[in-house]
């Protein structure tokens, strides 16, 4: 046992000859009240005054009671009234904390409750923070609750290791609602993979590789450093309400060409013989335009 455990000092009161009762905890000595606090929580110890008077440093705290222990705001103050055991070897035992008045209204049989309440005066200013994990097994619910008060509050996952094969899962039969005031960020480092009825619809995007969807109706669109695709599996893809058929490039190049080609075969019938129309050369230049129809970018079949 470590010699501070064995070291702790009591004022000769009654309440230190019973073998158990009730105290408060307190703050003590000439120290700030975070020098202390940091103190206790190294140590694992508190000092508690006595109902019946007097007060002992140095009680041990038993590991889980850790969680509901609350120091005063100030020295003239008391936090958490506790229940203490003496062991047999005389060493007071804080083994529970006893609920404050208020602490326990409207709750249930199936309830529980953890969490902690902070709350300071700063310039005249009160700010309250909270956090709690409640639950009820009647209804089947769990909350968890971050109440940062004016400008705080954070949540946060952390599951990781080594080889960076940690593995986060949430199994759930019904839906998910997000309702954030702001935004939603993802940060991903490879890949995002969405399916949808067991993979009848499918959507990822994968580092280096790019984007692909998939539906049941065999729609499909791709993303790549290559090109953007998109895949029909019906009979039309729409640009806008598609009143208008998209017309082929090469195929009306071609034909336009024929055309040209067709009319600047025309010839006429002179008193010299067949002639060609007098403005044929004007088509010469239309011809070598008919290639800026095709896009360099935009394909279709």
């Amino acid at each position: 046992m470590r010699d501070y455990l064995q070291d702790y000092v009591s004022t000769q009161k009654p309440g230190v000859r019973n073998n158990s009762g009730i105290g408060s905890v307190i703050l003590h000595g000439s120290r700030s009240r975070e020098e202390y606090i940091s103190d206790c929580t190294l140590k694992g110890c508190v000092t508690i005054a006595l109902t019946d008077g007097g007060f002992v440093e140095n009680v041990l705290v038993l590991k889980h009671v850790w969680n509901d222990i609350v120091f005063p705001a100030k020295k003239e103050n008391i936090g958490s009234s506790v229940l203490w055991n003496k062991t047999s070897s005389n060493m007071i035992v804080i083994v529970g904390v006893i609920p404050n008045n208020n602490e326990l209204i409207n709750r249930n049989e199936n309830d529980f409750v953890i969490g902690r309440n902070f709350t300071q005066v700063k310039d005249g200013v009160t700010t309250s923070n909270r956090v709690e994990v409640s639950g009820n097994a009647k209804a089947g619910k769990l909350n968890v609750t971050v109440d940062g008060g004016d400008d705080s509050g954070e949540l946060m996952i952390n599951v990781f290791n080594k080889k960076k094969t940690g593995k986060l899962s949430i199994n759930l039969k019904g839906n998910i609602n997000v309702d954030a005031s702001d935004s939603v960020s993802f940060n991903i480092r490879n890949k995002i993979d969405f399916s949808i009825d067991d993979k009848k619809t499918n959507f990822y995007y994968e580092k280096e590789k790019g984007f692909y969807y998939k539906d049941e109706f065999s729609n499909e669109l791709i993303f790549n450093k290559d090109n953007i695709q998109l895949i029909s599996g019906g009979k039309k893809i729409n640009l806008g309400n598609g009143k208008e058929p998209i017309l082929l490039g090469k195929t009306t190049v071609q034909l336009i060409s024929n055309v040209l080609d067709a009319i600047m075969a025309i010839t006429t019938p002179t008193v010299l013989g067949s002639s060609p129309i007098i403005n044929v050369s004007s088509f010469i230049p239309l011809r070598a335009k008919l290639k800026t129809l095709k896009s360099k970018y935009s394909f279709t079949d």
